[in-house]
Protein backbone atom coordinates (compact mmCIF):
# COMPACT_ATOMS: atom_id res chain seq x y z
CA UNK A 1 0.00 0.00 0.00
CA UNK A 2 2.84 2.77 0.55
CA UNK A 3 3.82 2.09 -2.86
CA UNK A 4 0.74 3.38 -3.83
CA UNK A 5 0.78 6.22 -1.40
CA UNK A 6 3.57 8.11 -2.75
CA UNK A 7 2.52 8.60 -6.17
CA UNK A 8 -0.62 9.37 -4.86
CA UNK A 9 0.39 12.17 -3.03
CA UNK A 10 1.77 13.58 -5.64
CA UNK A 11 -0.76 13.46 -7.61
CA UNK A 12 -2.96 15.65 -5.23
CA UNK A 13 -0.25 17.64 -4.66
CA UNK A 14 0.40 18.64 -8.72
CA UNK A 15 -3.64 19.11 -8.68
CA UNK A 16 -4.01 21.22 -5.87
CA UNK A 17 -0.87 23.51 -7.36
CA UNK A 18 -3.00 23.21 -10.94
CA UNK A 19 -6.34 24.57 -9.05
CA UNK A 20 -4.41 27.48 -7.35
CA UNK A 21 -2.83 28.97 -10.35
CA UNK A 22 -6.08 28.62 -11.86
CA UNK A 23 -8.08 30.35 -9.34
CA UNK A 24 -5.25 33.04 -9.04
CA UNK A 25 -5.47 34.30 -12.70
CA UNK A 26 -6.66 37.82 -12.97
CA UNK A 27 -5.89 40.57 -15.21
CA UNK A 28 -3.31 42.65 -14.57
CA UNK A 29 -5.60 46.01 -15.50
CA UNK A 30 -9.03 46.19 -15.39
CA UNK A 31 -11.28 45.21 -18.38
CA UNK A 32 -13.75 46.92 -20.36
CA UNK A 33 -16.46 44.85 -20.85
CA UNK A 34 -17.53 46.99 -23.58
CA UNK A 35 -14.85 46.82 -25.91
CA UNK A 36 -13.01 43.80 -24.82
CA UNK A 37 -12.97 40.55 -27.19
CA UNK A 38 -14.18 37.21 -25.90
CA UNK A 39 -10.33 35.98 -25.72
CA UNK A 40 -9.43 39.43 -23.58
CA UNK A 41 -12.46 38.44 -21.19
CA UNK A 42 -11.34 34.66 -20.24
CA UNK A 43 -8.43 36.54 -18.27
CA UNK A 44 -11.22 37.40 -15.78
CA UNK A 45 -11.45 35.09 -12.99
CA UNK A 46 -13.95 32.09 -13.49
CA UNK A 47 -14.79 33.20 -16.85
CA UNK A 48 -14.32 30.46 -19.61
CA UNK A 49 -14.55 30.44 -23.89
CA UNK A 50 -18.58 30.28 -23.44
CA UNK A 51 -19.07 32.37 -21.23
CA UNK A 52 -17.26 35.13 -22.31
CA UNK A 53 -18.50 34.53 -25.80
CA UNK A 54 -22.49 35.03 -24.07
CA UNK A 55 -21.15 38.37 -22.62
CA UNK A 56 -20.09 39.92 -26.22
CA UNK A 57 -23.27 38.26 -27.66
CA UNK A 58 -25.08 39.96 -25.24
CA UNK A 59 -23.57 43.30 -25.37
CA UNK A 60 -24.07 43.13 -29.35
CA UNK A 61 -28.03 42.38 -28.78
CA UNK A 62 -28.21 44.61 -26.01
CA UNK A 63 -25.62 47.43 -26.34
CA UNK A 64 -23.07 48.78 -24.29
CA UNK A 65 -22.57 48.28 -20.76
CA UNK A 66 -23.86 51.20 -18.55
CA UNK A 67 -22.33 49.45 -15.25
CA UNK A 68 -20.10 46.33 -14.65
CA UNK A 69 -23.45 45.11 -12.93
CA UNK A 70 -24.86 44.90 -15.54
CA UNK A 71 -23.06 41.55 -16.22
CA UNK A 72 -25.60 39.31 -13.94
CA UNK A 73 -28.02 39.52 -17.20
CA UNK A 74 -25.52 36.79 -18.72
CA UNK A 75 -25.94 33.46 -18.24
CA UNK A 76 -23.45 32.16 -16.14
CA UNK A 77 -22.91 35.05 -14.13
CA UNK A 78 -24.97 35.11 -10.83
CA UNK A 79 -23.45 37.22 -7.76
CA UNK A 80 -20.99 34.58 -6.87
CA UNK A 81 -19.35 35.10 -10.00
CA UNK A 82 -19.87 38.79 -10.31
CA UNK A 83 -18.37 38.92 -6.88
CA UNK A 84 -15.02 37.82 -8.10
CA UNK A 85 -14.89 39.62 -11.50
CA UNK A 86 -16.38 42.93 -10.29
CA UNK A 87 -12.61 44.36 -9.18
CA UNK A 88 -11.37 43.32 -12.43
CA UNK A 89 -14.14 45.25 -15.20
CA UNK A 90 -14.52 48.40 -15.83
CA UNK A 91 -17.04 49.83 -18.76
CA UNK A 92 -14.91 52.58 -19.41
CA UNK A 93 -15.69 56.16 -19.20
CA UNK A 94 -16.92 57.27 -22.39
CA UNK A 95 -20.01 54.13 -22.36
CA UNK A 96 -21.01 55.68 -18.75
CA UNK A 97 -21.55 58.79 -19.75
CA UNK A 98 -23.35 58.25 -22.82
CA UNK A 99 -25.78 55.47 -20.88
CA UNK A 100 -28.35 57.26 -18.62
CA UNK A 101 -29.16 56.21 -15.67
CA UNK A 102 -25.44 55.63 -15.00
CA UNK A 103 -25.03 54.06 -11.15
CA UNK A 104 -23.25 55.99 -8.61
CA UNK A 105 -20.93 52.72 -8.51
CA UNK A 106 -20.13 54.57 -11.60
CA UNK A 107 -18.96 57.39 -10.22
CA UNK A 108 -21.39 59.84 -11.98
CA UNK A 109 -24.83 60.90 -10.94
CA UNK A 110 -27.99 59.19 -12.26
CA UNK A 111 -30.47 60.99 -15.23
CA UNK A 112 -33.76 61.61 -14.64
Amino acid sequence: MIQFRVPFLALVAVVATAMVGVSAMQPDEPININTATAEELTALPRIGDVTAARIVKWREENGPFASTEELMNVQGIGERVYERIRPHVTVGDADRRSRPGASPEDGLPRTA
